[in-house]
């Protein structure tokens, strides 16, 4: 069981890592950013009873804790793919790449193209 009780995170490796190790995790919900319950407890508070309440549940549910560690490296192993991080960053690349290319060869603000950019992006993804 990984204890992550921090009160900032970004993409935390050392989240990653546990995961990828097939360890559920107890996490603040900053912590837990984009994971969450089927990956392990996410706690709402940064309080110690609220952490020892969610380890010990884990140690109580023996089978709990190896099915969310299980579904944890499934997840990790996804995220720390070689060729899917790599399709991230061109797609990234290709983004931020269009963008500078827009606003060089543009009369508009840069406000302007990146309103359009952001509505083509949710229009392709249907996402925010």
């Amino acid at each position: 069981i990984l204890v992550m009780p921090s009160r900032w995170e970004g993409l935390s490796l050392v989240l990653l890592e546990a995961m990828a190790c097939g360890l559920p995790i107890v996490a603040s919900k900053s912590a837990a950013g984009d994971f969450g319950e089927e990956h392990g407890v996410v706690v709402a508070d940064l309080s110690a009873k609220s952490f020892r309440e969610a380890v010990s549940q884990l140690v109580a549910n023996p089978s709990r804790c190896l099915d969310l560690g299980h579904r944890a490296r499934l997840v990790a192993e996804e995220m720390l793919d070689l060729e899917n991080r790599n399709n991230q960053w061109l797609k990234l690349l290709t983004i931020l790449s269009c963008n500078v290319h827009e606003v060089s060869n543009s009369s508009k603000s840069l406000r302007e193209i990146q309103i359009e950019v952001s509505s083509r992006r949710i229009g392709e993804t249907g996402v925010a």
